[in-house]
């Protein structure tokens, strides 16, 4: 039943990592934060396979042993990220046989060392797209090499039964490929700092890990880890201020020679009035006036940047750190909040703000239509 769970969890995985539209985004002009990730982890490791019997919970108590590791990542956006680990785990599992005509009490007790090369998946911004999130959810699937060492024991007599020196002569392989899984929540304690919680699981393609045969095709090691990452190249976009208009003052100076007129110097005498002549009436040619059509109700084009099932308090919630030129307007359509902002009268004046804010850390920023405040769609003629 476990190798049925892990096949459907790596079968989704899959689907999720060979769709390309998701993963790159609305638009091949996204400019994305790449950056490294460094993290430090520890946690328990359990193991199951031949020697084991209990479940999860059951191995809290008693077959929890100590694991911790290393990683680095490089985020190639915000959705998608490559990196290698390390990781040693303590090992530890009990079993009694009675298929045998003396039952034996089986005990292993061992360590393994895993190298992996995985590929990360935000599972978030995947689904829901890019946002300040207060956690992120993500994945991981890889491929790697697990060595291991240790002692397959009767606890009862206390006698050695395998043990590392004496594993390859009894055709025991001392390490195998293997395929990790594991899904984790990660918590934001500043723009390059984060908190993670992990659970994984790791299919080990070896029957070999606990030097005993039973039944088990492939033995498995499971973790729960917490763990510490920092963040490197995470850059805060910048929001560049409208310039302001400064009218210059020049001083004005005549080109030439200014003649200064004294009226007073002109005596006032009475002016005789001139006769009235009166013109006949002029008469226009009547000409037949078009009436001009009034314009129809027009539609305008705006730049949605977020859209959430709950509505947000402020858009100050939506991006902390972009200021908009325009206002944020909140409309609700199909049972979904949309946010946006910014009215233009053409298609690519809207289309080149989108491209604007793309660049500036709004990554999902597109170009929609509304006619009266009521969403439309957009129509060939209406980007022309």
């Amino acid at each position: 039943m476990g190798i049925r769970y892990l096949t459907h969890g790596l079968i989704l995985l899959f689907i999720v990592a060979i769709h390309p539209l998701r993963l790159l985004g609305q638009s091949p002009e996204i400019k994305s934060d790449k950056s490294w990730q460094m993290g430090a982890f520890a946690g328990v490791s359990q193991y199951f396979g031949d020697v084991s019997n209990k479940t999860y919970f059951e191995k809290l108590s008693g077959e929890s042993k100590f694991s911790f590791g290393l990683l680095a990542r490089k985020h190639l956006n915000e959705k998608i990220g490559l990196g290698l680990s390390f990781s040693r785990s303590s090992l530890f599992s009990q079993k009694e046989n009675t298929s045998t005509a003396i039952p034996i009490f089986l005990e292993y007790s061992g360590h393994s060392n895993q190298y992996v090369f995985h590929s990360y998946l935000n599972l978030s911004n995947i689904f829901y797209g890019y946002a300040d999130r207060k956690a992120y959810i993500y994945g991981t699937i890889g491929i790697g090499y697990a060595s291991w060492d240790g002692a397959l024991t009767n606890y009862q007599t206390n006698t050695v039964i395998t043990d590392f020196a004496t594993a390859v002569s009894q055709n025991y392989a001392l390490g195998a490929p293997m395929i990790p899984i594991a899904l984790g929540i990660e918590f934001p304690l500043s723009p390059s700092l984060r908190f993670n919680i992990e659970s994984s699981l790791t299919t080990l393609l070896s029957d070999d890990i606990d030097y005993y045969k039973d039944g088990y095709q492939y033995d498995f090691l499971a973790h729960t880890h917490i763990g510490l990452n920092y963040y490197f190249g995470v850059s805060q976009p910048k929001t560049k201020k409208p310039a302001r208009y400064r009218p210059t003052l020049t001083h004005w100076e005549p080109s030439g020679q200014v003649t200064v007129v004294d009226y007073e110097r002109f005596p006032l005498t009475p002016v005789e009035k001139a006769p009235k002549i009166e013109l006949p009436p002029l008469k226009l040619p009547e000409t037949q006036v078009e009436a001009t059509p009034q314009a129809k109700p027009g539609f305008e084009f705006r730049v949605q940047i977020y859209a959430k099932r709950q509505p947000v308090s402020s858009p100050s919630v939506i991006y902390r750190h972009i200021n908009f030129e325009y206002p944020v307007v909140e409309n609700y359509f199909n049972g979904i909040y949309r946010y946006s902002t910014g009215s233009f009268r053409t298609y690519s004046e809207a289309e080149s703000y989108a491209r604007n804010l793309q660049s500036r850390g709004v990554y999902d920023a597109f170009v929609v239509a509304y006619e009266n405040n009521v969403r439309v769609t957009i129509t060939p003629e209406m980007k022309r």
